[in-house]
């Protein structure tokens, strides 16, 4: 598979964890794990498979890093059995704090 990637991704480390709730507000939310981030992008490992082609908000659990969790939101461009790639359409910038 090409890396068609144009935002480095980083790993992360820590243990951070998002909640992810539809736009559609009669789906039911979904906890994850972050296992990496950049400006453009997030991989989510996750217990439900969340729906491809979704568009879901996130509050992504970075208060030991930043001291307050982020916003995003972005759509689901691709699942698979550990989880589900995020192409991000908004986060806060508040970001460039954990990706410089």
């Amino acid at each position: 598979m090409t890396n068609r990637r144009t935002a480095p991704r980083k790993k992360i480390s820590r243990k951070m964890d998002a909640t992810i709730t539809y736009s559609d507000a009669s789906t039911q939310a979904h906890g994850g794990r972050v296992s990496d981030l950049s400006r453009k992008g997030i991989y989510l490992e996750t217990d439900k498979r969340l729906s491809k082609d979704a568009y879901v908000n996130m509050k992504l659990g970075t208060e030991d890093i930043i001291g307050k969790p982020l916003c995003a939101q972005g759509v689901v461009v691709r699942t698979d059995e550990n989880g589900a790639g995020i192409e991000l359409s908004y986060v806060e910038e508040d970001i460039e704090k954990i990706i410089p």
